[in-house]
């Protein structure tokens, strides 16, 4: 945000994110959804957030398979994660 010059009210009008959300967010009280992440990553150009939170899919496989978790519904339930990260 320092380095586009952004305020976190110049992000809330940019994201529609409200002011008081993304202040709390930035002081580590309270997260925001992926879709709100996602609109925070297009305005300051970071294009990481996305890939790195695939990276972790291969994680997800294996913690799924440990809950014990039948091979059928994990594909399943991989494909839901990636459509909500739009990869």
């Amino acid at each position: 945000m320092k380095e586009k010059g952004y305020t976190i009210a110049d992000l809330a009008r940019k994201t529609d994110i409200n002011y008081f959300q993304l202040t709390e967010f930035f002081q580590g009280r309270v997260s925001l959804s992926l879709d709100q992440l996602k609109s925070i990553s297009i305005i300051l150009n970071i294009p990481e957030i996305v890939p790195q939170a695939t990276s972790y899919i291969c994680h997800i496989e294996h913690y799924l398979e440990d809950l014990g978790i039948d091979e059928q519904s994990i594909p399943n339930i991989i494909g839901y994660i990636y459509s909500k990260f739009d990869v």
